[in-house]
Formats: structure tokens, C-alpha cells, sequence
């Protein structure tokens, strides 16, 4: 995310708003094209957030060798 400046989060959250507003297609359309960032958007991005934390955390307890690997392994994975 820090790489990206939160480019991919913005997308995830706008995505989020969109489908979570169960209006048609032009209208959700028009909500992801929006800057601001809605309820349904901002509940993703904490639960996705969340997750991340804890899967590097869970890696990083093993050891913090392993803990790197993960992330390493995880950030070439994401860019191919």
C-alpha cells in the first residue's frame, strides 16, 4: 500500500461502495467514480487491513527469517 500511495485501497473501497449500495448500474458507476469514500468502502478497507496484519503477523511469529520470506514472497507475488 505504501508503494502504491493507496492506489489499489482507493480502488477496493470505490469497488466496495458501488456493489454495496445495491442501486443499478448507472448510479453504483457514478458512486465509484465519486472521491469520497462511504461506509462500505471504509468497512473493506478496515477487514482487508485486519486480515493483512494478521497473516503478516502469524508469519512473522514463526520467526522473523520466515516473516520476511512472507512478505518478500507475498509483494513479488501481488506485482506479477
Amino acid at each position: 500500500a505504501a508503494l502504491t500511495r493507496g492506489l489499489h485501497l482507493d480502488g477496493l473501497a470505490d469497488t466496495a461502495d458501488g456493489l454495496g449500495s445495491g442501486r443499478p448500474a448507472e448510479d453504483a458507476l457514478r458512486i465509484m467514480k465519486q472521491s469520497d469514500v462511504g461506509p462500505f468502502g471504509v468497512l473493506t478497507l478496515v477487514l482487508v487491513l485486519l486480515v493483512q496484519v494478521a497473516a503478516l503477523a502469524q508469519a512473522y511469529g514463526g520467526s522473523w527469517a520466515r516473516g520476511v520470506l512472507a512478505a518478500v514472497v507475498s509483494a513479488v507475488a501481488a506485482r506479477v
